[in-house]
């Protein structure tokens, strides 16, 4: 059989559902503690870029916990972004749909959202 008819007798099924429904929202932080995040989270960032190079082990320490710190804070934004009222349905709907792939279809569910900064980066004092 050629290989083209196969895919004619034997269609892909794409079972993948769509974006997250808008009443997601209903589970997920309130904006309240939306703004809360954002607002520590742009302060985390500005204390990062403001200290110098000398203070850390290696530069790609610095720029990797910078990432890590735009990447909690981008969750965040995002979240901030479905809560908009001016936003279309569908603007709100991809930004949900941004936000499960980052954190995973478990964690989405489960409401678990990052912390505001990336608190794994904070050495342990003992």
């Amino acid at each position: 059989m050629l290989p083209f008819l196969s895919l004619l007798l034997f269609p892909v099924i794409d079972i993948a559902p769509g974006p997250p429904p808008l009443s997601d929202l209903d589970w997920l932080p309130c904006a309240a503690v939306v703004q809360d995040n954002i607002v520590f989270g742009r302060a985390h960032i500005a204390w990062l870029e403001k200290l110098d190079l000398y203070d850390w082990e290696t530069r790609e320490g610095r720029s990797q916990w910078i990432k890590d710190a735009y990447w909690c804070y981008n969750c965040w934004d995002v979240l901030r972004d479905a809560r908009c009222e001016t936003y279309s349905h569908e603007y709100k709907r991809a930004r949900l749909n941004w936000l499960r792939e980052q954190l995973g279809w478990q964690q989405y569910y489960a409401g678990v959202l990052p912390a505001s900064t990336p608190v794994w980066r904070f050495k342990r004092m003992e």
